[in-house]
């Protein structure tokens, strides 16, 4: 019986030591585990694709000195300030935002509160474009003050899911940004749940189900990555943009190859931490596509050679995105620059002094010397006052009508922005048998002597964008604002100078706020 009892201790304590040794074992497996996985994370690059850090560099300087000598800033800070005078356009919302990115001693308060002031008084805007200027808003806000809270308060109790894919993507950047300003977290699936609905077929999204574009598509998934959104979906709208890109790397809005589409994909795949540069690469990369569109002077253009606004306010935003994400360092610009209205004003008063000198030295008579320096001191005074403007921009002479005619009836209508909306009421015309929707909103602001601008591609004069009409331009009530037509009540997916024209069409030109989402067809 005792050599049993020893012999049991004696297996208990071989049993325990084993047991012990094994727990060791494993607790020092776990720990060389642990430091492995430790020593992976630390050496696993999140860093951005390689690519030339001078040339993005170099880019956003050159984009951030042309808007300063353009409002003839001479500092960062000057530049700021002059945004605030038209704070809620789509292209300074961009670069306020982008510039915060890249410096962090800007004083933003008079921006600020030009912001709020602007918002609170827009009765027009859609509420996704009210986001997008909160959004703004809060980015650059430090000390929110009354009216800030008033504003973020009657946006956010505005924001409803299933009121557009636009309405539902700002309305996540919103809350999840509103959500620092009130230390609440706000509930967001059902805006998700809106936009899942919104994926067509080909992974895409759309203003309208079944129509994907690029830009909405990138905003949504920007959207939905911050909303931790189901992979699956992020996934297969990335495949989208893969399989949009054209040859020469670039990419379309309404089957017309432009620099904010391209821009808004290069955008998306930094901030989803994609590879833009070997696995986006149809041709050419996605950044390298891009710099096609910039211009001598350091701007962009949309996709002809003439500056854009929001194309440059879009390719500022693309750059500091991989500046910020790089931690690049971007030099604080400073503009030496030049009044050319001071110095014509002063060349005129010279001239008007010198004139008056030869002829009051000249002439005895004390009478007319009188009257001349009288004469030359209205002249000098009128100089001193006087603006040197540019030329405004001209206005195109309708096509001439030959050979076949067909006859449609056309309007043009604002009444989304504005409260006398129709600029052109419905009118029947006559037009040359193969006229598009470009030549005929072109007949029409000719003959009703409407201001119009427009830009066409040189290599290809069917591929025709309108910028604006009446001094009603894109952009201008946000992002997704601009001019749209319908022909026959339906809203074309095709652009206007790609739309040929049949006998008996109705075509309805329309200031839209949400490409189109506004719009009523039938």
């Amino acid at each position: 019986m005792v050599l049993y009892m020893l012999d049991k201790k004696i297996r208990q304590d071989m049993h325990m030591k084993y047991i012990n040794k094994s727990k060791i074992l494993f607790s020092v497996c776990s720990l060389f585990m642990v430091i492995a996985i430790l020593f992976g994370m630390a050496n696993t690059t999140f860093a951005l694709p390689a690519y030339d850090k001078d040339v993005v560099v170099s880019t956003t300087e050159g984009i951030i000195e042309h808007e300063m000598k353009l409002s003839k800033s001479a500092t960062i800070q000057d530049y700021v300030d002059y945004m605030a005078l038209n704070p809620a356009s789509g292209s300074n919302e961009l670069n306020i935002v982008s510039l915060n990115r890249l410096y962090d001693d800007i004083n933003n308060d008079l921006y600020a509160d030009a912001l709020c002031k602007a918002l609170l008084e827009d009765e027009h805007s859609s509420s996704a474009s009210l986001c997008k200027g909160a959004i703004a808003l809060m980015y650059v806000r430090d000390d929110y003050t009354e009216d800030d809270l008033k504003l973020l308060d009657e946006i956010y109790n505005k924001l409803t899911p299933d009121n557009g894919i636009m309405n539902d993507v700002y309305a996540i950047n919103f809350l999840n940004q509103y959500t620092n300003v009130t230390n609440e977290k706000y509930d967001i699936q059902g805006y998700v749940q809106s936009i899942y609905k919104m994926q067509n077929d080909d992974g895409g999204f759309g203003i309208i189900k079944g129509s994907s574009d690029v830009d909405v598509t990138c905003f949504t998934l920007r959207a939905l990555y911050d909303a931790g959104a189901d992979e699956e979906v992020i996934n297969r709208g990335l495949e989208y943009i893969r399989s949009k890109q054209y040859d020469n790397g670039v990419y379309a809005s309404l089957d017309s190859p432009n620099l904010e589409s391209t821009a808004q994909v290069l955008i998306t795949l930094v901030y989803l931490d994609e590879d833009f540069i070997n696995e986006y690469n149809h041709g050419d990369n996605v950044l390298n596509a891009m710099m096609t569109y910039k211009l001598d002077d350091g701007s962009f253009t949309h996709n002809t050679d003439t500056y854009n606004e929001i194309a440059t306010s879009q390719a500022l935003e693309a750059m500091s995105d991989i500046c910020y994400v790089d931690n690049l360092d971007v030099e604080k610009i400073v503009v030496k620059t030049t009044n050319w209205n001071l110095i014509i004003r002063l060349i005129i008063i010279a001239v008007i002094v010198i004139a008056a000198a030869i002829i009051i030295l000249t002439n005895k008579k004390k009478k007319t010397r009188f009257m001349v320096a009288g004469v030359a001191i209205v002249l000098i005074a009128g100089a001193a006052l006087m603006q040197i403007q540019s030329p405004q921009k001209y206005k195109e002479d309708a096509t001439k009508v030959e050979g076949e005619t067909i006859s449609i009836t056309i309007s043009i209508d604002a009444s989304n922005v504005r409260n006398d909306g129709v600029i052109v009421p419905e009118t029947e015309i006559e037009i040359s048998e193969d006229s598009t929707a470009f030549d005929a909103v072109k007949y029409i602001t000719a003959l009703n002597d409407v201001q119009m601008e427009y830009k066409q591609s040189l290599s290809d004069p069917n591929m025709i964008y309108v910028e604006g009409i009446d001094e009603l331009y894109e952009f201008q009530f946000g992002d997704l604002s601009g001019w749209m037509f319908m022909v026959n009540g339906e809203l074309s997916d095709v652009g206007a100078g790609r739309y040929v024209l049949s006998d008996g069409d109705d075509v309805k030109w329309i200031y839209t706020t949400e490409i189109g989402k506004d719009i009523e067809v039938d």
